[in-house]
């Protein structure tokens, strides 16, 4: 089962109002009968939000194998093709994924399991940064990065030898 199908179609509670069932009737302030929620079924809903929120921690991992496939296979060549998808695999989408690991965690935030959800967040960006660094090096490998000495040649001082 997936962690959707837990979420949406809980198990069927027990609707009588005898003290022998797992609702029992409570009244609140106004004097109308409320049913409490037995604290299972939190821990379960829990349960499956953290199990939702590791899903999509481990989704960069997923899609990076697919990226250093498709790196792989485009070579090492300076091309157009090769840099806009390293530029945009390793680069750009890491990045917006990082900027936006808020709003990617919200529909799982939870205030009992809070500790679990921030390990699920941190994992989700060390993998977008492990993304990053694979790009740097792929880039290295095309010799795009500036890394030898040769690159900085202009910014070298002219030296004049005197005869």
């Amino acid at each position: 089962m997936s962690w959707y199908s837990d979420l949406c179609e809980p198990e069927s509670v027990i609707k009588s109002n005898t003290p022998l069932s797992g609702n029992v009737p409570r009244t609140n302030l106004i004097g109308k009968p409320k049913t409490v929620v037995p604290k299972k079924s939190r821990s379960r809903e829990d349960h499956i939000k953290v199990k939702h929120a590791w899903s999509m921690a481990l989704s960069p991992v997923k899609s990076l194998a697919v990226n250093i496939f498709v790196s792989y296979m485009s070579g090492n060549s300076l091309q157009i093709v090769t840099i806009s998808m390293v530029a945009y695999m390793f680069f750009i989408s890491p990045i917006n994924q990082i900027k936006s690991v808020g709003s990617t965690f919200k529909s799982v935030q939870s205030k009992t399991m809070n500790r679990d959800i921030r390990t699920a967040m941190i994992v989700y960006v060390a993998f977008n940064v492990i993304s990053i660094l694979f790009g740097l090096w792929k880039v290295n490998k095309i010799g795009i990065l500036p890394t030898k000495k040769a690159d900085w040649l202009p910014e070298q001082p002219t030296r004049y030898y005197i005869n």
